[in-house]
């Protein structure tokens, strides 16, 4: 699996760490994965912003692997 942190030169030429940002906000501000209000506009982020959401999916993906196989 690849890391989400990538680094950048800053202006006094030492490595910047910066995050992938994914999705989106209605405001048009790119979102952190994981955060539940937009840094910006303070709205609630949409629920696949989530971590959780991805853990409940596998969740459920793995559960429903071990129903079809049973």
């Amino acid at each position: 699996m690849t890391s989400a942190v990538r680094t950048r030169q800053t202006s006094s030429g030492a490595p910047k760490k910066t995050h992938k940002r994914l999705f989106g906000c209605t405001c048009g501000h790119k979102l952190r994965l994981g955060a539940s209000r937009c840094g910006a506009c303070y709205r609630p982020t949409p629920i696949y912003n989530r971590r959780w959401f991805y853990l409940l999916a596998a969740f459920g993906a793995v559960l429903g692997l071990l129903i079809v196989k049973l």
